[in-house]
């Protein structure tokens, strides 16, 4: 799912207190597909790229979901350029870019957004 520059900018203002952007912290991204495979394929290059494996796990609805994380301080431009660069690279492996969360870098979830919170279903993952 590509996600709008509206969308994040509304993500930072829903989360102004909670999140500071302006230093480091601790986001995880989302992908699916009904096909651990092509996960695994992609959890490989996301490594490559600097990014920690945290999960492949079976959800409710037959997909599977690949969670990777990295701690780093995001502007919003610069989530907004992430969350791109991941929608290609998600597609360029056939498999959907379906969000992201954030935390502190302590372990604490601060906020998250996913297909589920566009359409209305919910912020917080499964």
């Amino acid at each position: 799912m590509k996600i709008s520059r509206e969308a994040i900018r509304q993500f930072v203002a829903d989360n102004e207190g909670r999140v500071d952007m302006r230093r480091q912290m601790l986001w995880g991204f989302f992908f699916k597909h009904d096909d651990s495979g092509k996960l695994e394929a992609l959890r490989g290059a996301l490594e490559r790229d600097g990014y920690r494996y945290v999960e492949l796990s079976p959800r409710e609805d037959l997909k599977w979901w690949l969670e990777v994380s990295v701690a780093e301080p995001l502007t919003a431009d610069a989530l907004f350029e992430r969350c791109a660069a991941l929608h290609e690279l998600g597609r360029d492996h056939a498999v959907e870019f379906d969000g992201f969360d954030v935390g502190n870098v302590d372990g604490l979830r601060a906020s998250s957004w996913s297909s589920e919170s566009a359409s209305g279903g919910g912020k917080d993952r499964p």
